[in-house]
């Protein structure tokens, strides 16, 4: 149990939890200031796709409309970014809607849940509290054959593929890095998926989008498909959304997959969209790619991260790359590990 200086640190504190578990951090905060600085890191975990419950304190019931002390309307102000946004109103509700937190915040596309808990309920007593671990089932959408027949095709017949890969893609590194490899398609990622394939790969783009590299961006304009997997298209990674990834539209190459229906088409109109979950995608299709060797595609990568290079200036000030670089040398050697 950590007690941070500001609710926000809270927030993001427990979000960094939650990204480097995979499990729901949990904060509990006041009434009125208390959640209401919790929005920024609500907002911030809910469209980073981060597992993140919240429990407010709020006055009573009885005094709620009152514009009591330090009273706020909370589930008015944050239900239009969570996933769900709650305010028990019977004690015996307890057990279920804890239940429902844990189940919501992580099944799907995961995300945020806040429970708000007036003052007459947490001081009210009950006699007995269930405590068993909560299961949730994985959410598994049955993808269309006849459509993944036919993005095979357009994968099988395109002559400059890429994969652009978000953190919808985390949890299936090894698919991933199996179908990379065994179909030879160069791939980029988001930044929140960076590392879920190898970087010192021959056929990693690393990261895409305006802080990214300027092959990944290239590789994208250039490309005539793109297979998107677990990501959006941020602005961050797409920039001009009418001098994007040209090729690939006037190709009708454009596939993307996501486990959240909304995403697909959202942003970019995609040619060849699949609501579903990600890894099971890839256990459809990676039989049915083939590989290839792209010599020309492959070529004018290389010949792009030769000329572009990620660089940043060295002098005497340290700099966040001269730190990183530090401590990639000092984690290769296995024994500091």
């Amino acid at each position: 149990y950590y007690i941070n200086t500001h609710e926000q640190n809270l927030g993001h504190a427990a979000t960094g939890y939650a990204r480097s578990t995979g499990i729901p951090g949990i904060c509990i905060v006041t009434s009125g200031p208390g959640i209401t600085n919790m929005i920024t890191p609500m907002l911030d975990a809910q469209n980073d796709s981060t597992p993140l419950i919240v429990f407010s304190g709020n006055v009573q019931l009885s005094a709620m409309g009152t514009n009591a002390f330090q009273e706020a309307p909370a589930v008015d102000l944050t239900k239009h970014i969570t996933k769900w946004s709650y305010c028990v109103k019977n004690v015996n509700e307890i057990n279920n809607v804890l239940d429902e937190a844990f189940i919501i915040s992580q099944e799907g596309k995961k995300g945020v849940v806040h429970i708000d808990l007036p003052k007459c309920i947490l001081s009210t007593k009950i006699d007995y509290f269930n405590v068993n671990k909560t299961e949730y089932n994985k959410q598994i959408n049955k993808i269309d054959i006849e459509k993944i027949e036919k993005i095979c095709d357009v994968i099988n017949n395109s002559e400059k593929p890429v994969l652009y890969v978000g953190q919808g893609c985390n949890d299936y590194s090894k698919e991933l890095t199996e179908f990379v490899d065994n179909s030879n398609i160069p791939i980029t990622t988001t930044i929140h998926a960076m590392g879920c394939y190898d970087e010192t790969k021959d056929l990693s783009l690393k990261f895409l989008g305006m802080h990214g590299s300027v092959f990944a961006n290239k590789s994208i304009q250039e490309a005539d498909c793109i297979i998107a997997l677990g990501s959006r298209f941020d602005d961050r990674t797409t920039g001009n959304l009418d001098l994007y990834a040209p090729m690939a539209k006037k190709n009708k190459g454009i596939i993307h997959c996501n486990i959240n229906e909304k995403e697909i088409d959202n942003i970019v109109q995609s040619n060849y969209g699949v609501n579903g979950d990600c890894g099971e995608f890839i256990k459809n299709i990676k039989n049915k790619i083939f590989y290839k060797k792209r010599e020309n595609w492959l070529n004018q990568i290389n010949m792009w991260k030769k000329d572009y290079p990620f660089v940043h200036n060295k002098n005497k000030n340290m700099y966040t790359q001269d730190v990183l670089i530090e401590l990639n040398k000092q984690l290769k050697n296995k024994d500091n590990y």
